[in-house]
């Protein structure tokens, strides 16, 4: 299992079905996470439906995935979901 699977399926779930909270949730994490521009969804495959994240940074070209984020952002990121 990657670090972060189960935080990336939430937030995921969040930005389908509940918009305004996950909107909510996002604002805070920009208060939290210096330079954090927006988090992205993508469908990866293999034999169950499962999703990854990636993480925009202000000043960095293209995104990161979650996976290879830095501890702190993954950290404050699951404690404010």
């Amino acid at each position: 299992m990657e670090h972060g699977e189960h935080l990336a399926a939430l937030l995921s779930f969040l930005s389908e079905k509940h918009a305004s909270v996950f909107a909510a949730f996002l604002a805070d994490a920009r208060e939290m996470i210096p330079g954090l521009v927006d988090l992205q969804f993508r469908a990866i495959g293999g034999p169950s439906d499962a999703v990854t994240v990636d993480v925009v940074d202000r000043g960095r070209e293209g995104a990161t995935r979650l996976a290879y984020a830095s501890f702190g952002t993954v950290r404050a990121l699951a404690l404010r979901a």
